[in-house]
């Protein structure tokens, strides 16, 4: 049988995420560390755990979560690889093997950047 922890984890959807109270929680989800003045609490944006600084420095985009833009991620969450949400999140097309626009067909120059689309990863 899998650990607690990793059990819910497994489990996790973009509707079932409930951020944990962070009020009555005084360890860190991940290293059990006592909250203080100095180890502040920060929700993890995957799981919902409250964690401290140094257990949550990673940020992954989490588009099926509403979150195009790198979050907060906890380490227990990017160490058993449930924050790549592969559901929703584009591969981006190289810079270098595009030289025209995808939806207008114009060159591309400094007055006209590429940019990529965030939902499928194509550039316009």
């Amino acid at each position: 049988a899998l650990p607690e922890h990793l059990t819910r984890l497994l489990s996790i959807t973009p509707s079932s995420v409930k951020w944990k109270d962070e009020t009555c929680v005084e360890k860190c989800f991940c290293c059990s560390n006592p909250f203080s003045i100095s180890n502040r609490k920060h929700h993890c944006r995957h799981c919902g755990q409250v964690v401290c600084h140094y257990c949550s420095i990673s940020r992954k985009p989490l588009p099926s979560f509403g979150h195009l833009e790198p979050v907060r991620v906890c380490d227990a969450c990017v160490r058993t690889d449930l924050a790549d949400d592969q559901i929703s999140f584009p591969i981006w097309i190289p810079d270098k093997d595009v030289d025209i626009c995808k939806s207008c067909k114009k060159d591309f120059s400094i007055m006209f950047r590429k940019l990529h689309c965030r939902l499928c990863g194509q550039i316009f």
